[in-house]
């Protein structure tokens, strides 16, 4: 019996059409698409989406089946029919010119608004660099120092809104000229221009504010997934160094014989408390312990607390005067304390630290990091 192209398939034809549009284009392309966004695994969508079309095939000759009566013979093909409608080969290169048009051209419009930093992409020198919260003590700090470093190129400040002054320019054109923005803000205002910073494909953003609420820390978590960030309770090389340490210490010491107290001392215009940095010491405590953070701390005391529980981590606070920074972590057990701490003695330590973040993160890849990994610890 001659093969007849018109036989009655399984599914309508323009059904058919649909299902070969939809497992063979969009399944593939989505897959491609979930991989630009994922910072780990992005081998998985790819996978997918080769095996995906490896077998495409064969799903087509399932569907391509045609509806034949007994002692019907298959047509030409060595037993696997081809769909009918791929035989209207204009309708199919149309269908495929169309899909492959429609992303090319909106990547070519992401791409032109802002191109996505790629793994491995360094940024020419000198870096354009903008600062949220210009205006600001760290702010103040950083600008002279971006001003006299060849590797970058100051493009504007970020105030309040509404604010003026030389040197300011408004969020929306920090975000489109900078290559980083460097933020010293609050947690409020970060986790929001870390959302604006991912809706617009970029810059890159490094993240000194503190006092973060958890659903702020979950907003800059997925802005990452998008674009770099660097966040940091602390921009000093001897601070990062020493978290190692306490994490080191919190890991050797057993918490049944020794306790943990954790004191910082600040300015007496510092907004938040307990102190970034102090934060920070307390999760690497808690992480060289092995448990989280807030199911041991203790943030201050006041009236009849009871005993000391064994494991827990106090905090201690201290605001006064013109005091740039101090942190202690005291590790004591009943016959002897062991201290480790850092002292800050010039703000522009902070400023370097954060510029030096900004060098380090330019073109990363999009994800969380940390001073840790701007000084290889991580």
């Amino acid at each position: 019996m001659d093969y007849d192209p018109h036989y009655p398939t399984i599914l309508p034809k323009f059904f058919a059409l649909s299902l070969v549009f939809v497992l063979n284009i969009l399944i593939p392309v989505s897959a491609i698409v979930i991989a630009r966004m994922l910072t780990r695994h992005r081998w998985l969508p790819h996978t997918t989406a080769f095996l995906w079309v490896f077998f495409s095939p064969i799903t087509l000759a399932i569907l391509a089946t045609p509806t034949m009566a007994p002692g019907e013979e298959a047509g030409p093909g060595e037993g696997m029919i081809l769909l009918p409608i791929l035989q209207e080969i204009p309708v199919v290169l149309v269908v495929y010119a169309v899909a492959l048009l429609y992303f090319r051209l909106t990547r070519q419009i992401s791409s032109a608004s802002h191109p996505p930093p790629e793994l491995g992409k360094t940024v020419t020198p000198p870096i354009k660099i903008a600062v949220a919260g210009a205006n600001g003590r760290m702010g103040r700090t950083i600008v002279p120092l971006l001003a006299a470093d060849p590797a970058f190129v100051f493009v504007g400040g970020v105030g309040r809104e509404g604010s003026a002054g030389a040197g300011l320019i408004d969020r929306s054109a920090a975000i489109a000229e900078a290559d980083v923005i460097l933020d010293f803000t609050t947690g409020r205002a970060a986790a929001e221009l870390a959302g604006l910073c991912a809706s617009a494909g970029g810059p890159a953003l490094v993240i000194g504010a503190t006092g973060f609420e958890p659903d702020e820390i979950e907003r800059i978590a997925e802005a990452a997934r998008t674009i770099p960030i660097l966040r940091s309770g602390n921009f000093s090389i001897g601070v990062n160094m020493l978290v190692g340490l306490v994490a080191q210490a919190a890991r050797a010491l057993p918490a049944e014989s020794w306790d943990i107290e954790i004191l910082e001392a600040h300015h007496n215009r510092k907004i938040d408390a307990p102190s970034g940095t102090a934060l920070m010491l307390g999760e690497a405590a808690a992480e060289g312990r092995g448990v989280s953070l807030a199911s041991v701390e203790r943030r201050g005391r006041d009236g009849i607390t009871g005993e000391r529980p064994p494991g827990e981590i106090g905090f201690a606070v201290l605001r006064a005067g013109g005091l740039v920074g101090e942190h202690s972590v005291l590790f004591a057990a009943a016959e002897e304390v062991v201290t480790l701490s850092h002292s800050a003695l010039d703000r522009s330590m902070f400023a370097r630290g954060a510029l030096a973040a900004a060098r380090w993160i330019a073109g990363r890849a999009p994800g969380e990091y940390g001073m840790r990994d701007v000084l290889g610890l991580a």
